[in-house]
């Protein structure tokens, strides 16, 4: 990621700042879109029979696409009983307290192993597999956010500021959120936004068949910066998606790109300068990309152990 200054000229041709985007619910779907043109007619089937098991359910999320944001769609509904399975906290420590904050045991890197163990496990029920699916394609999306992986501990945060979400930033006008104004508030906020790089598409609005065409508009963007890499550049992300395949290594490469571009260059309380959104961006868009393919990889292989639907 250090290339990041190297590539200003080409996110200037590939992105707007003025646009906003999403590890919102967004961000999930150009993750789970990415990965599901990566699967075979057959293997689509059998994912579209593993969101059908709970699309009763819960409507809203009855597709594979709007699937990957159901784990935030049931927290936004008032169900926090997985609220620990969408991030880590890896401590960044800048001032050290008298008592350093524990780890958590339950964390979306536990998330991602736990649904892969249960397609490897004997005969699982249909239940189980709904929803240790759903619960995967959201995890790996989220494990990809630097900040869902890395909390700063200072004087202000001596036991971590959760991702940056008690890092207070001047306010930024998202987009609408079920027809309201939504706004960016702190830095964990800026990096679901994707650093303000996709547009704000949500899953379970009522306008989300007009606002869906967004999606493939920003995977395109995502698919032409890649595109447009160096080829030494090209073979950097090309190893890690075919050669780091534990997620714990994913997330310590988050953790690592939210010390030097997500806490690197802000200060709290201001609006995010041009350089650091930029960098940002070609952070998010090469992290959505990786995101993508690895999940698809993830896929293929617990497909296989699922029965073709009659």
């Amino acid at each position: 990621m250090k290339k990041a200054l190297l590539f200003f000229i080409v996110i200037q041709m590939f992105v707007c700042t003025q646009k906003t985007m999403a590890w919102f619910d967004e961000g999930h779907m150009i993750i789970a879109s990415i990965a599901w043109d990566d699967l075979s007619p057959e293997e689509q089937q059998k994912a579209n029979y593993l969101i059908s098991i709970l699309a009763d359910a819960d409507p809203d999320y009855s597709d594979f696409i709007r699937a990957a944001t159901w784990m935030d769609g049931i927290k936004g509904k008032g169900l926090h009983y997985f609220d620990g399975y969408h991030f880590i906290n890896q401590y960044y420590v800048v001032y050290s307290p008298d008592v350093m904050p524990l780890y958590e045991d339950n964390n979306v890197v536990s998330t991602i192993n736990q649904a892969i163990r249960t397609f490897k496990g004997y005969k699982p029920s249909e239940f189980s597999m709904g929803m240790s699916f759903r619960f995967l394609i959201h995890a790996v999306g989220d494990i990809h956010q630097p900040l869902h992986n890395t909390s700063r501990v200072s004087k202000d945060t001596p036991e971590g500021d959760r991702g940056g979400n008690s890092f207070p930033i001047d306010s930024i006008l998202y987009g609408t959120y079920h027809g309201r104004p939504s706004y960016l508030t702190n830095l964990h906020k800026l990096w679901d936004s994707g650093v303000q790089s996709f547009a704000s598409v949500n899953a379970a609005d009522s306008d989300y068949d007009k606002k869906k065409g967004e999606i493939e508009i920003d995977k395109k963007e995502i698919f032409e910066y890649i595109n447009n890499l160096k080829p030494e550049d090209t073979k950097i992300i090309e190893d890690k998606i075919n050669n780091v395949t534990d997620p714990r290594e994913w997330s310590r490469e988050s953790f690592t790109l939210g010390i030097e571009y997500a806490y690197t260059g802000i200060q709290e309380n201001t609006l995010p300068s041009k350089e650091y959104t930029q960098k940002g961006q070609v952070v998010c868009m090469e992290q959505a990309y990786i995101a993508g393919k690895r999940l698809s990889k993830i896929l293929k292989e617990i497909l296989k152990k699922v029965e073709n639907p009659s």
